[in-house]
């Protein structure tokens, strides 16, 4: 992963703003108030999310990055998480919420409000390729902007900065995943499905994971190796 960015000279885009200056909108909800808010996470990139806040919870509580999935529908990202669209088994920032936890659902990066603003083609795979053009890889950008939603969820004044994990399924998995190793702030993790090793895929003649594409992986170390830098 170190390929995951860093602010430098380099890289003068990732010398953000502070997450502290999120724009917030709020709507009360059945049990909960739903906050859109809306933070930058490097440069001319804008990440829009959902905050999810029990009724009655008390504060500083922990809170929960609920990472959406994939499934090949890139106009849907942070909602489904929340429960406004999608499957239920998907909605589990609503469902943790409803277990008494903040959670923060935000779109990935050609998901949702994050879709490219001309053409659908292709989905994630430009953004993929553009990564790659940068000398950055997908997993990296998933390990910085999960540091980038702690960063903001630090801000919060209702939210326990000490106590915050992290949950996804498939590709919200694998997002999940990639930023546990450099991102010691996260306490706890579930992740569902998303675990895989480079050689089974390549054996069984599957595509891979834009997400688990780093470059000098193989052939000396496995998917195993990065989930192994976690005991």
């Amino acid at each position: 992963l170190s390929s995951a960015p860093t602010p430098s000279r380099d890289c003068p885009r990732l010398a953000v703003t502070s997450p502290a200056d999120a724009k917030q909108i709020q709507t009360q909800k059945d049990g909960y108030v739903r906050e859109k808010v809306v933070f930058t996470s490097e440069l001319g990139v804008d990440i829009p999310a959902y905050v999810l806040i029990p009724d009655g919870v008390k504060k500083p509580a922990p809170a929960i990055i609920c990472v959406h999935q994939h499934a090949g529908q890139f106009a849907i990202g942070k909602s489904e998480s929340v429960g406004r669209i999608g499957v239920d088994y998907a909605a589990y920032g609503l469902r943790y919420c409803r277990e008494g936890y903040i959670t923060f659902s935000a779109d990935q990066a050609a998901f949702e409000e994050r879709k490219h603003p001309v053409s659908d083609w292709g989905g994630d795979g430009k953004e993929i390729h553009r990564l790659i053009l940068e000398e950055r890889t997908m997993a990296g950008l998933f390990a910085w902007e999960t540091g980038r939603a702690i960063d903001y969820l630090r801000t919060r004044k209702d939210v326990d900065g000490s106590l915050i994990g992290a949950t996804g399924h498939s590709m919200g998995a694998m997002a999940v995943l990639a930023a546990l190793p450099v991102e010691r702030r996260i306490k706890a993790a579930v992740v569902s499905c998303g675990v895989a090793t480079y050689r089974g895929k390549l054996e069984r003649g599957e595509t891979m994971p834009g997400a688990q594409l780093i470059p000098g992986m193989l052939p000396k170390w496995e998917l195993y190796d990065i989930y192994a830098c976690l005991l």
